[in-house]
């Protein structure tokens, strides 16, 4: 049987995994927002490219169109980030849980967390009570 101190080191060995693996999610997820991020400005500055030659040269031959199907593009790419960015955090929460239940803690560790994780002391606490 695992002592309590291996149990809490296991638990702080699954706990530090957990927040790599966060961390790991999260830098992917800002990599492909800063994508999506450019994709929006280019498609505004066009737009707006287009209004302005509107605007100013309302006879001109040449006005580019405002394009279509760009922003609803725009639309999916980000819904599928979202729900890319959260399938990978559950799916990183289920195995920290999964590893958690599976052998990380036991009876025996219960006891002494509620030792080490209280305010004070256990003695010092039963005499001031």
């Amino acid at each position: 049987m695992a002592s309590p101190v291996d149990e809490f080191v296991r638990v702080g060995q699954l706990n530090f995994q957990l927040g790599l693996v966060l961390a790991d999610i999260a830098r992917a997820a800002w990599e492909r927002f800063v994508q999506i991020s450019e994709k929006i400005s280019i498609e505004c500055s066009t737009e707006s490219d287009a209004v302005m030659q509107r605007l100013f040269q309302p006879n001109a031959e040449s006005q580019t169109d405002v394009r279509g199907g760009q922003w609803d593009d725009i639309v999916a790419d980000v819904e599928e980030w979202r729900l890319e960015t959260m399938e990978r955090s559950r799916t990183a929460c289920e195995d920290w849980r999964r590893a958690w239940l599976n052998g990380a803690t036991s009876e025996s560790l219960l006891p002494s967390a509620s030792m080490v994780l209280c305010p004070g002391p256990l003695p010092l606490r039963t005499k001031l009570i």
